[in-house]
């Protein structure tokens, strides 16, 4: 049983539930980097080009170049231009916009032993298995949770932080608004949508991601 100890260590971002808000002080030429995009250029890459981390910074940015949904980062292309903060901008910007989205729920990779059953398992966690059947079904691309191999890696998800692993798969819920495409919601996260269209859709249950509308909920596991 020694080797089913496995949790979740999480150090979990608290976002300020602000309003979005405009009019902000004029910020000096020198409090930002302006960066013109060339092809093949994202807001992710640049950021990381330029040792930011898009996912702590992206709130900034978006106050810095008059933008308040995160799907607008997604849509500049070759030739714009984009603001990138410095340290004063993050200060003075970090807590401005509030992106909505939310850590729905962590997947961790388990492998099963002898003996395992899933339902044990989270019983092990201090989890109600009943819970998570169905995610944990459409992940695995499976309808029988009793017919296991040992050896096999299940993906488990938890919405628990007090689990410990260094391997572990965030994902966040997000909720369409008219006219964002999932396409461009997972853009807005420096993913490549096409890559990974299988994952996605084992995540959003087998949906059309072409067909998800306003008002419905995204999943997006952060690859």
């Amino acid at each position: 049983m020694k080797k089913r100890g496995v949790r979740i260590l999480l150090a979990l971002a608290l976002i300020c539930a602000m309003m979005p808000v405009f009019g902000l002080t004029a910020f000096a030429a020198g409090d930002y980097l302006s960066v013109t995009l060339q092809k093949g250029d994202t807001v992710y890459s640049l950021c990381q080009a330029n040792g930011l981390d898009y996912y702590a910074e992206k709130n900034a940015i978006m106050v810095l170049n008059g933008m308040d949904r995160e799907s607008q980062l997604s849509q500049l292309r070759a030739g714009d231009v984009i603001k990138l903060p410095t340290a004063k901008t993050v200060t003075a910007t970090r807590n401005v916009i509030s992106t909505e989205d939310w850590v729905e729920y962590y997947v961790v990779p388990y492998v099963i032993e002898k003996g395992d059953t899933i339902a044990h398992v989270y019983w092990l966690w201090g989890l109600r298995f009943e819970n998570y059947v169905d995610d944990i079904k459409s992940l695995n691309g499976v309808d029988d949770l009793d017919l296991l191999y040992v050896g096999a890696i299940y993906l488990l998800p938890t919405t628990e932080s007090n689990l410990q692993t260094d391997v572990y798969t965030t994902v966040m819920g997000h909720v369409m608004q008219p006219g964002e495409t999932v396409y461009d919601v997972v853009a807005s996260y420096g993913i490549d949508y096409n890559q990974y269209i299988p994952k996605f859709r084992s995540y959003n249950h087998g949906a059309d991601l072409t067909k998800i509308q306003a008002g419905e909920t995204l999943l997006i596991p952060l690859v």
